[in-house]
């Protein structure tokens, strides 16, 4: 199974204009759907949208704040 590079793009809390981004080596087959939710850093994510860039090796998934 291949590895990729993922990186989650999410809203700064301090500042709502930037994003803060997360790089971190997953399994291919792990990447979640858009839709799905993520918990990162004890925050609760919606999947907005999920970039493939097969060149750079990696993968970004955008996410936004959710209440679920």
């Amino acid at each position: 199974m291949e590895r990729y590079n993922l990186w989650t793009h999410y809203p700064d809390p301090v500042n709502m204009k930037k994003d803060k981004i997360i790089s971190k080596q997953i399994q291919y087959r792990s990447v979640p759907r858009i839709g799905e939710k993520v918990v990162l850093q004890s925050e609760v994510f919606a999947v907005t949208d999920i970039i493939h860039e097969i060149d750079e090796n990696r993968i970004i998934i955008k996410l936004e704040f959710t209440n679920w």
